[in-house]
């Protein structure tokens, strides 16, 4: 099982426009969501649905930069603010919740499973997107992280 990071440091920024890729887009370009700000200064690509203007729903979120290895959040979002799911992270997995845009501590094991289960059922959605788009190798690596974090709650 995974060490629970409290996040509690993690205060959310708003960052700019976040873009996903062409092949699973399926909202308008400009989607904004709020993200932690280890992330600032980082391209933030949104894969998941979109709603008034902000990132909603499940999905996954990717930080990238030149020479760094992408992070990523598997989770929900709602209006913006991500919600609850787990951050993968060059040192392992941080599961988080979110309420109002900020961490909350998750001291409790089933708390934990929760955010491995709410993440693992994100990466399959984003995997469905890509195999819709015909795209079968990001539908096959989201397949493969949904299975990943699946297997941390053993």
């Amino acid at each position: 099982m995974a060490c629970a990071a409290l996040l509690l440091a993690w205060p959310l920024a708003v960052a700019g426009t976040a873009n996903a890729d062409d092949t699973a887009k399926t909202r308008p370009a400009d989607c904004r969501l709020s993200v932690p700000p280890s992330w600032r200064g980082l391209q933030v690509e949104w894969i998941g649905p979109c709603a008034n203007g902000a990132a909603n729903g499940a999905g996954v979120a990717v930080a990238s930069a030149d020479g760094r290895a992408p992070e990523r959040f598997y989770g929900t979002v709602a209006a913006g603010q991500m919600a609850e799911g787990v951050f993968d992270l060059p040192d392992g997995y941080q599961p988080a919740r979110f309420e109002k845009g900020a961490p909350v501590t998750l001291d409790d094991r089933n708390q934990i499973i929760a955010a491995f289960r709410v993440a693992a059922s994100a990466a399959r959605d984003v995997s469905s997107r890509f195999k819709a788009a015909r795209n079968s190798k990001a539908a096959s690596d989201y397949a493969e992280a949904a299975e990943r974090l699946e297997n941390q709650m053993d």
